[in-house]
């Protein structure tokens, strides 16, 4: 049998000194892996410069493409074992020469060693190894209240239309979470509300989570709108959370405050600039679209299984999903893509519902092709926390 964790610390043995001995570090991929990389390269004390790479180019303006005989080190950062491999052929190209490896080992190191994540180390890196062979859920939305800030017209949450306004246990959203962790780990926890920072106990949230080493990475979303207390920031950056601020220009006042903080705990953040747009769903009613026509709207949706939303004790299979729930909507399309977590879960009962078998119910309830609109567009005064 495998033993991950002394293959992870193995692989981390061999990557440091590769890392000692180069001029740059490349981190290839613009992805949260990048963002969260990029502190644990500096927290493990490497000096080079550190720089992240994507389509062709460095990211920072002080970094260039070169082709002298710098000795350059290439951390993939790509969840998906398919473009970790075109990152490796295309680092043989933009940086000949350059030892490539993945993003696995380094992380592992800095959960265990700086952070010092509360949890079994050992189960953690097996955790690791299943994603680094895609054999876990890639991705879900753990939604810890349904308070908000802000009152956007197109929340794709459908938070405007919820009537039960309160936040999320942690005892009871992990002990449905453990229905899911028993069968498979879990890739990237995403906290998300609502605004996550309304929640007074966000940091006993995010710490219960922490606890499961079936649990890889953690990530926080705001809105940018509040500054957390100290406690907070504190437990995010001894879960080794990232945090996610999406930048809604004025309506975002804490953000320079929130990077500013972030920085200081020595947690990774990572802006979405304003010029994110969103997308217009349309009226949350049945287009009568044909299996087939809703079959390939499926398969090129941007959103999909991407988007597990976990909410109580229901999994919802994507946005709309969630969606369809918040405005009452208990019909056979919503049920179809809605796992009970009260109820007996199998693996294959599981492995389905991440496939998105019956998604495509769920894509006659949206406009196709989705327009692009401006993000948080206000339809009242704001909302204060809890």
């Amino acid at each position: 049998m495998v033993n991950s964790y002394e293959l992870l610390r193995e692989e981390y043995s061999h990557q440091k000194a590769v890392l000692q001995a180069a001029d740059r570090i490349v981190l290839y991929g613009n992805s949260i892996i990048a963002c969260i990389l990029k502190t644990a390269v500096r927290d493990l004390g490497f000096t080079s410069e550190c720089s992240v790479f994507d389509n062709g180019a460095f990211l920072e303006d002080t970094a260039s493409l070169d082709r002298s005989e710098r000795r350059t080190a290439v951390i993939a950062c790509s969840a998906r074992i398919r473009t970790r491999e075109s990152m490796r052929r295309d680092a043989e190209v933009y940086f000949s020469g350059a030892e490539v490896f993945d993003f696995y080992a380094l992380y592992f190191q800095w959960i265990a060693e700086v952070v010092r994540r509360d949890c079994d180390l050992s189960v953690l890196a097996d955790t690791l190894r299943l994603c680094r062979e895609e054999r876990a859920i890639p991705n879900i939305d753990s939604i810890n209240t349904l308070f908000c800030t802000l009152n956007c017209k197109e929340c794709s949450n459908g938070i405007q239309y919820r009537t039960d306004r309160r936040r999320i246990d942690a005892a009871s959203q992990m002990r449905h979470l453990k229905k899911l962790t028993d069968i498979l780990p879990i890739a990237q926890c995403n906290f998300q509300g609502g605004e996550v920072f309304t929640d007074a106990d966000f940091a006993a949230f995010v710490e219960a989570h922490a606890h499961d080493p079936r649990l890889a990475f953690l990530t926080v979303a705001t809105n940018g709108t509040i500054l957390p207390p100290d406690r907070v920031f504190s437990a995010m950056k001894n879960c080794g959370c990232m945090v996610r601020i999406s930048d809604y220009g004025s309506l975002s006042v804490k953000k320079d405050a929130l990077i500013e903080r972030c920085a200081e705990f020595g947690i990774p953040c990572f802006t979405f600039p304003m010029a994110e747009t969103w997308r217009k769903f349309g009226p949350y009613e049945k287009r009568g679209r044909t299996r087939e026509e809703l079959t390939a709207i499926r398969d090129q949706c941007c959103f999909g299984t991407h988007d597990l939303m976990f909410l109580d004790d229901r999994l919802y299979c994507c946005l709309r999903t969630l969606y369809g729930s918040a405005v009452g909507d208990t019909g056979e399309d919503v049920a179809a893509n809605t796992l009970d977590l009260d109820a007996e879960v199998t693996e294959e009962k599981l492995l389905a519902f991440i496939r998105g078998d019956a998604l495509w119910r769920m894509c006659d309830h949206c406009d196709h092709p989705m327009a692009a609109i401006r993000p948080a567009e206000q339809m009242g005064p704001q909302r204060g926390r809890t």
